[in-house]
């Protein structure tokens, strides 16, 4: 906010800008209490005096003593003064901001906290992190010539870091507990059911509902729906999500974007039981491209197999760093991944996953 201050902005250009930097503030104090915050930092803070004197700032030091020595009173001066520590305060202020109150963020109780922590962080924490990431850098290097030397025939897992990595696996579901598995598919249908105005993630645009309700598929309709994402057994990671998935033929069947709840290990232990990558099924992304954004004017850019609007064959899949997997895919409403169809709860837990954004990215 600061920078929108210091931009020199006209009234309306600085309205329009804080108003949507404050917009952004929403997904923060959905899950935000200043009461409980409050608590906490009078518990922590003489915690961080007493253990950390040297990275203490001073300016901590001063309100400390101005507020009588009492972390509970600093902690009241703090939350209860502070434009962001509560939300109607600081929808308040955003509603009539002007360029002269850039003066009321640099007074703000919150902002000096910050400030001053920032201003150790970078003085006294960074170099010190900078240094060992230095000397730690050569020492891995040592570590990893000496596994090399012991071990002659072992294959190392190779640094994946700007390079292509391929990695292979089938489309099938997941039978985590038993009896009812899950299914390897998702469809609109399925998404549907799970539309919930007050949950962000749940939230289904009108225009898609309409989409659904006139079944306006064009020719990405598969079985009276339109699928939305598959599972596979793909050893992918934190960092693979946005990575192409191919056939066996190279052509471009999804996108590869999260993982299972219950494969979420992977990146330390795979099991092929378990764990398996979803990815967002290309026809579903012409679809929003072509009915949705009302855009298919880019599809006549592009070029089609027989597959795109028919079944998907056997696959090969890429994710990012790009990681790449070869999978027989079934046809589209039959599942070949040796678990059961799952009944219409697991389907419902299946698109679940599928369709939530991964708290592990």
């Amino acid at each position: 906010m600061l920078q929108c201050f210091r931009a020199h902005l006209s009234p309306a250009d600085l309205q329009d800008s804080i108003g949507k930097l404050a917009k952004a503030m929403d997904g923060f104090y959905k899950n935000y209490d200043p009461n409980v915050d409050e608590q906490i930092f009078a518990v922590l803070m003489p915690l961080y005096m007493a253990n950390c004197p040297k990275y203490f700032p001073l300016f901590y030091q001063n309100m400390y003593q101005q507020n009588g020595y009492d972390f509970d009173k600093w902690a009241d001066n703090i939350y209860h003064v502070s434009l962001i520590a509560r939300p109607n305060k600081f929808k308040k202020f955003v509603a009539s901001v002007s360029a002269a109150d850039s003066v009321k963020i640099l007074s703000d109780p919150s902002w000096q906290l910050y400030s001053a922590i920032n201003t150790v962080r970078l003085s006294k924490t960074i170099p010190v992190i900078n240094e060992y990431r230095e000397r730690i850098r050569h020492y891995n290097r040592l570590f990893m010539n000496a596994q090399m030397i012991k071990d002659k025939h072992k294959d190392f897992y190779p640094d994946a870091n700007q390079t292509l990595r391929l990695t292979y696996g089938k489309v099938q579901g997941i039978d985590p507990e038993g009896p009812a598995g899950y299914s390897f598919q998702t469809t609109l249908n399925e998404a549907i059911t799970k539309d919930n105005p007050s949950v962000d993630e749940y939230k289904m645009p009108e225009q898609l509902k309409e989409l659904y309700k006139t079944k306006n598929y064009g020719r990405w309709n598969v079985n009276g729906t339109v699928p939305i994402a598959f599972t596979a057994s793909n050893h992918t990671s934190g960092g693979n999500s946005g990575s192409p998935v191919l056939n066996a033929h190279g052509e471009l069947i999804g996108t590869n974007f999260d993982r299972v709840y219950e494969g979420t290990m992977s990146d330390l232990y795979y099991d092929p039981k378990v764990c398996r990558n979803i990815t967002l099924d290309i026809r579903y992304t012409l679809f929003i491209i072509d009915k949705f954004g009302k855009a298919g004017w880019l599809l006549d850019e592009m070029n089609f197999s027989n597959a795109t609007t028919s079944k998907v064959r056997k696959v090969k899949m890429i994710s990012k760093d790009s990681t790449v997997t070869k999978v027989p895919m079934p046809e589209v409403g039959k599942d070949k991944s040796g678990s059961k169809k799952a009944p219409e709860k697991n389907n419902t837990t299946t698109a679940n996953a599928a369709t939530k954004p991964n708290s592990n990215k």
